[in-house]
């Protein structure tokens, strides 16, 4: 093709007819989840609401009552979305996980040890419950359906475990990252805890997320590279 053809096809460049602006000024878009209404739902960095843009590009926006930042959000059972929260500095409610419909109705449930809570990856786990990351207290959590909360331990201190996601459907467990340690854990749905280093303890490994070769694939942040367990 022409180079022009070239710079319109290019992988990375800009598309404003598939650029869509948040209505809130000063809002950034966080993390995306693919709603059972064919919409994507994301939640609004330094904003407390929770944004939905249709495949034509409709945008709305719902407040979340707490006043509280969305940080990640995943698709669960029964066409509900489910969020983790952090307050925002100096703010006055707890940190939560909540529930959002796609009628846009959102219900709230404060985190265990809300105080020092800061509430990461979270994700639907093999046994119907959401399975959501908390930094702040070294803890795997889930909730049920109805909004029961429970924690889980045997995850190293220090770790700062930062996200989650279900690994392998026969293997019935789930996967998160230690940032901090520089290690990966597999926790069962019963809540035992099992630890692997990767290369170095100094990666700081973030994302993880299920291949479709049925390996693990995690994003080392301090090295730049992804990491396949």
């Amino acid at each position: 093709p022409s180079p022009s053809l070239v710079d319109e096809i290019a992988p990375f460049g800009e598309s404003p007819e598939y650029q869509y602006h948040l209505p809130t000024q000063g809002a950034q878009a966080g993390f995306v989840a693919l709603g059972s209404d064919g919409a994507i739902w994301f939640t609004e960095f330094n904003e407390p609401k929770i944004g939905r843009v249709d495949p034509l590009g409709h945008m709305t926006e719902f407040a979340i009552p707490t006043g509280n930042d969305g940080v990640e959000i995943a698709a669960g059972q029964s066409g509900l979305l489910w969020f983790t929260e952090i307050p925002p500095t100096g703010g006055p409610n707890p940190a939560a996980v909540a529930s959002i419909a796609t009628s846009g109705a959102i219900v709230e449930y404060p985190a265990p040890n809300a105080a020092t809570a800061q509430l990461q990856g979270i994700a639907l786990g093999p046994d119907g419950n959401m399975w959501f990351v908390d930094s702040g207290n070294n803890d795997i959590g889930t909730i049920t359906p109805t909004g029961l909360i429970t924690s889980h331990g045997g995850i190293h201190l220090g770790a700062f475990p930062y996200d989650i996601t279900p690994g392998p459907t026969a293997d019935n467990d789930l996967w998160f990252t230690e940032k901090n340690l520089g290690r990966v854990g597999k926790i069962t749905v019963s809540g035992i805890v099992t630890e692997f280093s990767l290369k170095s303890s100094s990666v700081s490994p973030r994302g993880i997320i299920l291949g479709s070769d049925g390996n693990l694939w995690v994003a080392q942040s301090a090295t730049f590279k992804i990491a396949q367990v």
